[in-house]
């Protein structure tokens, strides 16, 4: 469902937002049109456009997405290189999720790649 949002508020992993009056939500980082970096451009009350994702029906909490091509409900389509196990060369980590994973940018996407890290 695609929903008019005000920004409420920047948080550690994204923005909190509300909605149709009554309705508050998240915007992770990771569906943050420009990532992080466009997170510290909103400024209180701004309006935006967002993509509900999901409701998780336990905590009632909303999870919505401000990137262009779910906004716009285009499919995003990525080259052959993006195959299961493909070797990709000039990815950029921008991000370490502890010892879960990474996300990396490549190609002018953002990705997540899972990853066991040991540290001895």
């Amino acid at each position: 469902m695609l929903v008019n949002a005000t920004f409420e508020q920047k948080t550690s992993n994204g923005i909190l937002v509300s909605f149709l009056e009554v309705f508050k939500g998240t915007v992770i980082n990771q569906h943050l049109d420009q990532g992080f970096a466009e997170k510290q451009q909103y400024k209180p009350n701004q309006k935006l456009k967002a993509r509900i994702l999901f409701v998780d029906q336990q905590s009632k909490k909303f999870a919505l997405t401000t990137l262009t091509h779910l906004v716009a409900w285009e499919p995003f389509h990525f080259s052959e290189d993006f195959k299961l196990g493909a070797v990709l060369k000039g990815c950029k980590v921008t991000r370490l999720e502890g010892k879960r994973g990474l996300f990396v940018k490549v190609k002018g996407a953002q990705c997540y790649v899972k990853a066991s890290f040991s540290f001895e």
